[in-house]
């Protein structure tokens, strides 16, 4: 009786060694080279004999307590591996380093894709040097999402400096705790609890999260933060504003390409009527050609942007998935070195703006007065040049960022408003200006509406996109994933798609008197 019950415990270890769910869901994601798979979850000296020969293996390597083989031997044995496809545990080891991958000699890196399962190093008593992962290239899914990174809980590990040097700087989601040091405090475990544990934390790794956190007293405790990896998420809470980050620097987010990982949500927040972030320098995407992506969705009805705040979001090349805010009312004509300007009509604008507030409309009768834009660098408004005898636009050569709000959100002041006005002009409106055979946007660099996305051209010179060869290019060819994301314009009228009804009411600065349009769009062409 006892022998069958040996060999039937020594079948089920072999067993649950061979196929696991983890390994399954690893092996069943790729199309893989059944020579190349490691069909065991612990490696110890009797499931080392049937590690496969290969550069690209695939599988969940375990070592633990079982595992009765040393670093050499194992780096021995892993040779011939640059690159692991499925993730790495290392658990209640005897282990020292962690120096028995091999690193690949054209890529100088080894390349561990573990978007299916992760990398687990916890509880290793003895570890001190995890260096090696430096060396590690780490492949997330196909969505963008990063590897399960978790370092825990070993005691000997001086981890303070793990998480910024070699490939680690790349990534925002790790866990590094419970170890002798770790490299930052984890933002997405505070709670109104937790909170005033983080006075003496200068980095957040996992973002800072505040999801349903009403009392703020604690926030206070995050003065001292001066990078965030992950990006900042808040939502249903009780802030106001972030002049709590007193020390903060450096926002950080790692979203490939046209990925949605948000850098920066303030999401249903109903006492948050500023923003006020007071020594913020800069939003960084790890990837060079990713998105930097904000939403700003359901906060206090009066929630504004300063003139520098929303120029900032500009610079830094932000884009936006809902912009629910507005201007703050503000009548300063000059902020450091840049003149702002209000626009009232092209007759009375200055001949020195850098910004302009308001709705930049070129009617009739402007062309002489269009060279005062030769200067302007950000229009906080829509922009329409419409039945003009203007040939190019070289005098707005300059202009380099566009904030687009709807007629509500732009406080400025409307000499005698004019019933009809759509809520929202389009973002640029070139249309009737029969000699205009030259548009080009070059020098544009970031487009933010929380109105439409819409550009109209129409009925303008025959050759406008000669040199596209007729394709309605706005920006030209862009070939910046990022810059394509933030330009996009929804184009139509007669030269981007169909012919599209346009009513106007000219403007020539007289009280009474105020642009308006509106418009019937039978056909979207998307501009990239």
């Amino acid at each position: 009786m006892l022998l069958p019950l040996f060999f039937a415990n020594l079948l089920l270890s072999y067993c649950t060694a061979v196929t696991t769910e983890d390994l399954k869901h690893v092996l069943d994601s790729y199309d893989f080279d059944p020579k190349c798979v490691f069909n065991y979850t612990e490696v110890t000296s009797k499931t080392i004999k049937f590690f496969p020969k290969c550069v690209t293996v695939y599988g969940i390597l375990v070592m633990n307590e079982k595992t009765d083989l040393t670093v050499s031997q194992l780096n021995v044995t892993f040779s011939t591996m640059t690159t692991l496809i499925g993730g790495i545990r290392i658990e209640n080891t005897n282990f020292t380093d962690l120096f028995f991958l091999t690193v690949d000699k054209q890529d100088d890196f080894f390349s561990l894709y573990c978007g299916k399962y992760g990398i687990f190093i916890e509880n290793n008593k003895y570890l001190t040097n995890a260096r090696i992962l430096w060396r590690m290239y780490y492949y997330g899914n196909e969505s963008g999402a990063e590897c399960t990174f978790q370092v825990m809980n070993n005691p000997q590990l001086d981890a303070e400096n793990l998480c910024d040097y070699g490939y680690m700087y790349l990534y925002m989601d790790l866990k590094v705790k419970g170890n002798l040091k770790d490299c930052g405090c984890q933002g997405d475990e505070i709670t109104e609890s937790t909170a005033s544990s983080y006075k003496n934390c200068a980095k957040l790794l996992r973002g800072f999260r505040l999801d349903n956190v009403i009392i703020i007293e604690n926030l206070p405790s995050f003065s001292n933060v001066k990078l965030i990896r992950g990006g900042i998420d808040i939502k249903n809470s009780g802030v106001h504003n972030f002049s709590f980050f007193e020390s903060l620097d450096t926002v950080k987010i790692n979203n490939e390409g046209d990925g949605q990982k948000l850098i920066l949500n303030l999401e249903n927040n109903p006492l948050m009527e500023r923003f006020a972030m007071p020594n913020l320098r800069e939003y960084l995407n790890s990837e060079n050609d990713g998105i930097k992506l904000a939403n700003f969705q359901g906060n206090h009805p009066n929630f504004c942007l300063k003139i520098e705040e929303l120029s900032f979001f500009l610079e830094q090349q932000i884009s936006f998935l809902n912009f629910d805010t507005k201007l703050c009312e503000d009548n300063r004509t000059k902020i450091a070195t840049i003149n702002v300007c209000r626009f009232v009509s092209m007759s009375k604008l200055a001949s020195d703006c850098n910004m302009i507030i308001g709705d930049l409309v070129v009617n009739p009768g402007d062309e002489e007065y269009f060279i005062k834009l030769e200067n302007v660098i950000y229009l906080f408004g829509a922009l329409a040049i419409q039945n003009t005898t203007l040939r190019d636009m070289n005098p707005l050569g300059g202009l380099r960022y566009i904030a687009h709000f709807n007629r509500e959100s732009l406080n400025i002041m409307i000499l005698a408003p004019v019933p009809f006005i759509p809520e929202s002009l389009p973002v640029i409106q070139i249309v009737g200006n029969p000699k205009f055979e030259y548009l080009a946007f070059y020098e544009l660099e970031n487009i933010i509406t929380n109105g439409n996305r819409t550009a109209i051209i129409q009925d303008n010179h025959k050759d406008l996109f000669f040199f596209d060869k007729g394709k309605c290019k706005i920006f030209g060819d862009e070939k910046s994933k990022s810059k394509s994301y933030r330009m996009h314009l929804d184009a139509t009228g007669n030269q981007c798609g169909q012919r599209v009804e346009v009513e106007w009411l000219y403007s020539d600065g007289c009280p009474g008197l105020e642009v308006w349009i509106t418009f019937l769009v039978f056909g979207v062409f998307f501009v990239s």
